[in-house]
C-alpha cells in the first residue's frame, strides 16, 4: 500500500502543489514519508521551483549528516526552503526551531507519532506566527480512512484545530490557505450532536449518512430530525452493514435505507457540499474518544458519494 501511494503521481504532485502554496506564503515545511524512494520522488519535483531542498535520510557517514546539518543552520532565514525528510530521522533528536508547516506524505497512524512529528514545529522561532499540519485523506483505502481517523485523535489529543481561510489563528487571520478546508473545530462524541444537528437542519436538498454502526434507533433524536426533514422533501438516504431490527425501524419511519456489508465510511454528505468525516457513527454509539470534523468541499463530496454509491 505505501508504495503504491508514494508512486502515484497525481497524488504527489497534489502534495508539491500545496508544499508551493506554502513556501509562496513564506512558510518553512518538512514534509515526512517513510521511504527514502518517496523522499527522493518529491524532492526531485520540488528543486525546479525552490531554491534550497534539503533531503534528509539517515543514509550517508556520520561526516556527510553533519556537513548538511551544518548546511541547514547556514540558509539564510529569508531564503526559502523546504525539508523532505523519513520520519525515523526527525525523531527526538532533530531540532530546526525555522519549521513551521507539516506535511504527511503518507499515512500514520500511532497518535504519539503525530505529537512527536508536529513537536519538530513547536519549537519558539522569530517570526512564527502559527504551525499547521497538512494531512492527505486516502478515502478509496479502507485501511488508510481507519488510520485517519487515528489521527484524528492524535490531532485532538495535542490541541490542533481545523482552520479556514477566513479563521482567526492566535496571531492574525489566515489568508494564505489554498485548499478549502472545514470552519470549525475537531468535534467529539460528546461535543457533535448539536453542530451536526444544526447542520443537517440547514440541508437544501440531500443527505447521505453513511453509519456502519447503528445504536437505539428508536430512540434517536437525529432519526426523528431527518425523518422531519425527508416529509418536507429532503432527500435522505442511510447507508449501514446489515439488515436488522434497526433498519426495520428506519423503513417504517419512512427513511430510505441501503445494506452495504463492506462500508466503513463514517461520514455525512449534506448537498454534495457539506462533509462531516471521521470515526463517529452519526446514528450509533459515540464515546469521548471519537472524532469527526466538518468540512465545506463539494469535491470531497462528490468522491465521497462515489465511493459509497458505487460499492
Amino acid at each position: 500500500m505505501y508504495q503504491l501511494l508514494s508512486e502515484d503521481e497525481i497524488r504527489n504532485t497534489l502534495i508539491v502543489e500545496d508544499v508551493f502554496k506554502a513556501v509562496e506564503a513564506g512558510r518553512t515545511p518538512i514534509i515526512l514519508t517513510n521511504r527514502t524512494a518517496h523522499v527522493t520522488k518529491l524532492a526531485e519535483k520540488l528543486r525546479d521551483k525552490v531554491k534550497n531542498v534539503i533531503t534528509l535520510t539517515g543514509t550517508g557517514s556520520t561526516k556527510e549528516k553533519r556537513e548538511m546539518q551544518q548546511h541547514l543552520q547556514e540558509i539564510s532565514r529569508e531564503e526559502p526552503l523546504v525539508i523532505v525528510a523519513t520520519g525515523k530521522y526527525v525523531g527526538e533528536g532533530f531540532d530546526y526551531p525555522r519549521l513551521d508547516t507539516l506535511f504527511l506524505a503518507l499515512p500514520i497512524s500511532w497518535k504519539g507519532l503525530i505529537a512527536q512529528y508536529a513537536g519538530r514545529l513547536h519549537r519558539e522561532n522569530e517570526g512564527k506566527k502559527d504551525v499547521r499540519i497538512y494531512d492527505y485523506i486516502d478515502i478509496h483505502e479502507p485501511v488508510c480512512d481507519n488510520m485517519y481517523r487515528k489521527r484524528l485523535k492524535g490531532y485532538a489529543s495535542i490541541g490542533y484545530k481545523i482552520i479556514s481561510r477566513h479563521s482567526h489563528t492566535l496571531f492574525d487571520n489566515v489568508k494564505d490557505i489554498g485548499i478549502p478546508v472545514c470552519k470549525e473545530q475537531i468535534f467529539n462524541g460528546r461535543t457533535f450532536s448539536r453542530p451536526y444537528s444544526s447542520s443537517i437542519g440547514d440541508a437544501k436538498r440531500s443527505i447521505v449518512v453513511s453509519s456502519p454502526k447503528l445504536y437505539r434507533i428508536e430512540h434517536n433524536v437525529l432519526v426523528n430530525q431527518l425523518n422531519e426533514l425527508a416529509h418536507i422533501g429532503i432527500e435522505v438516504l442511510i447507508i449501514t452493514t446489515a439488515s436488522n431490527p434497526e433498519t426495520v425501524h428506519l423503513l417504517q419511519r419512512g427513511l430510505s435505507v441501503r445494506i452495504l456489508p463492506e462500508v466503513k465510511l463514517c461520514t455525512t454528505i449534506i448537498d454534495k457540499d457539506i462533509v462531516w468525516y471521521g470515526a463517529i457513527n452519526a446514528l450509533g454509539y459515540a464515546t469521548e474518544e471519537d472524532n469527526v470534523i466538518k468540512v465545506v468541499d463539494n469535491k470531497l463530496a462528490n468522491e465521497l458519494l462515489e465511493v459509497l454509491l458505487t460499492s
